[in-house]
């Protein structure tokens, strides 16, 4: 649905083919959409890992579950977040608002 609406995707079935893929593109992305939860780590260590690698780089976090653990750190650290499920419509307006300084690879 992203790349039916202008956005050029990459996806990662794990943090560490999410890692792989950043690697390989040289951190060339604009923004990391991440579920909370993901074989091998949590998405929030992912995203924290590639910002350290990418300073500019912007997160969106998702989850399906309300009561995850890492839901409080989510607040606490004031990563942007939208909850599952969502509509066509919530997620683009959500992309749009973080990447308004320009970019389209999400």
């Amino acid at each position: 649905m992203l790349s039916k609406n202008g956005y050029q995707v990459a996806v990662a079935g794990s943090a560490e083919e999410a890692q792989e893929i950043f690697d390989r593109s040289q951190g060339e992305f604009n923004l990391v959409f991440s579920d909370m939860v993901l074989p091998g780590e949590n998405g929030i260590v992912l995203t924290e890992r590639l910002s350290s690698q990418h300073p500019d780089l912007r997160i969106l976090l998702t989850s399906g579950y309300s009561d995850i653990e890492g839901l409080h750190e989510i607040v606490e650290k004031g990563y942007p977040f939208i909850g599952k499920p969502y509509s066509l419509k919530q997620i683009l307006q959500k992309l749009a608002e973080l990447l308004r300084d320009g970019g389209e690879q999400v």
